[in-house]
């Protein structure tokens, strides 16, 4: 008996110690698994894409707090990476992609592979609606993981996915996964106002205005002042540091493009600038071609430069001095040039949307997505009676650059405002007080309006 009980009390130890090792066991697994499960981000929302994503945040993750806007590639980036000794062993980076080369999201896959890459997997996740391609890579070059991913979102965005890890499959698997799990697309009443303008101005309201202004012209002059980026409020002046000039016409002849505009900008200052500008379009700005020659206001020839968007939709910027450059952005649906500023406000002022987005092609060759809204009578800050309402374009690469439209009560501009380094004021003006303001420019103002 006594050696029973002893044999049972040894069983029973043998199996306090077996629980004990398992609970240790379990304890090991579960550190083990916290120390390689990524810490997220909170959901990190880009507005005006209605796009919401989560990033790798903490430990040894370095990650932006906000979608980014990159200069050199007119993107929106939200990116979080792991650095040691000076290099990047891991990184998880989401572009949304304004200019898109290829709207495929296959094409564009496979082409940002490089000729030693070998695709281990590939599949399709779907979010909200929106079909997400994605690769697992690898490279001779590189040891590690690689994914990479796009989707194709409305007004012809795309969204990439890149995401590696140094010698560590597991944990690019484990990012991508995270990054995938936090992703989401919500909807985006805006942007398909913003479509809904922009198909309205190319159908009904340019249309109008050349069956009504067939062989006339419409000119737009502004005198220009300029002041310290400052609380600004609008008054009339006697004195201006520069001025504008544009006149639109209308041409029958079907040998050239139906919509052409001439201009000349002119900044009188010790630095001071001119350019002259021609523009010529179809009626849907679908192709254009969109000219400048900038000179010193001593006449030297700065630059000149040209825009021109073809018939495949691609936009190419040259510099004339230089070999032709080749046709490499593609402006979606929401992109209309520059040029059209005016036009656009005063029509939005009568759309039934309080905020649209459009994409913006400007003379340098960017195309930068912009906010235009509604201000109401009674936050327009203005010494001018004549002002009755505003529209402000808020450029969304810059949050310190925007521009803002006054109107009178019959919806003609009469002044604007543009706010960046400096405060670029334009007070709405005729050609007799134009000419009388720079009397030397007179001919040249002549040959623009002629």
């Amino acid at each position: 008996m006594q050696i029973k009980s002893k044999n049972s009390q040894i069983a029973s130890l043998e199996l306090a110690l077996l629980v004990i090792f398992a609970i240790g066991l379990l304890i090991a697994v579960l550190i083990t698994s916290l120390q390689r499960r990524i810490p997220m981000s909170p959901p990190i929302k880009l507005d005006f894409a209605s796009i919401t994503a989560s990033i790798p945040s903490g430990r040894q993750w370095v990650s932006f707090d906000r979608w980014k806007y990159n200069k050199l590639r007119n993107n929106f980036v939200l990116a979080s990476t792991i650095v040691q000794r000076e290099l990047t062993v891991a990184f998880a980076e989401l572009t949304y992609i304004l200019t898109p080369n290829t709207l495929d999201p296959v094409a564009h896959l496979e082409k940002g592979l490089n000729p030693s890459s070998i695709i281990i997997d590939k599949g399709q996740i779907t979010r909200d609606g929106i079909d997400v391609l994605w690769y697992s890579v690898a490279q001779e070059s590189i040891a590690g993981g690689i994914y990479i991913a796009a989707a194709r979102l409305p007004a012809d965005r795309i969204l990439q996915i890149k995401i590696f890890a140094y010698r560590d499959e597991l944990l690019a698997k484990q990012a991508f996964d995270a990054v995938m799990k936090g992703l989401s697309f919500g909807t985006n009443q805006p942007l398909e106002d913003s479509l809904n303008f922009v198909t309205h101005l190319k159908q009904k309201k340019l249309p109008l205005l050349i069956q009504n202004e067939t062989g006339r012209s419409l000119a737009r002059i502004y005198l220009v002042n300029r002041t310290e980026p400052v609380d600004v409020k609008i008054e009339k002046q006697n004195i201006f540091d520069g001025f504008v000039v544009e006149r639109f016409s209308f041409s029958s002849d079907p040998a050239a493009q139906p919509f052409q505009c001439k201009g000349f900008f002119m900044m009188d200052d010790p630095h001071g600038a001119a350019a002259d500008t021609s523009f010529e379009s179809d009626l849907s700005f679908d192709t254009f071609t969109w000219r400048a020659r900038r000179t010193t206001t001593k006449g030297a020839v700065a630059a000149i430069t040209q825009i021109e968007r073809d018939d495949q939709g691609l936009l190419s910027h040259t510099n004339l001095y230089a070999e032709p450059s080749s046709a490499t952005l593609r402006p979606g649906p929401l992109a209309v040039p520059e040029i059209l500023l005016d036009t656009i406000a005063t029509e939005f002022l009568n759309y039934r949307a309080e905020t649209i987005y459009l994409d913006i092609i400007f003379i340098d060759g960017k195309v930068v997505p912009v906010k235009l809204s509604k201000v109401t009578p009674e936050d327009v800050d203005a010494d001018i009676e004549d002002i009755a309402f505003a529209v402000k374009m808020q450029y969304l690469n810059r949050l310190d650059n925007s521009h803002t439209l006054y109107f009178d009560k019959n919806n003609n501009i009469v002044t604007k405002l543009e706010t960046a380094e400096v405060t670029i004021v334009g007070h709405r003006s005729n050609a007799r007080d134009l000419i009388n303001a720079f009397p030397k420019w007179t001919e040249h103002i002549k040959d623009i309006l002629r």
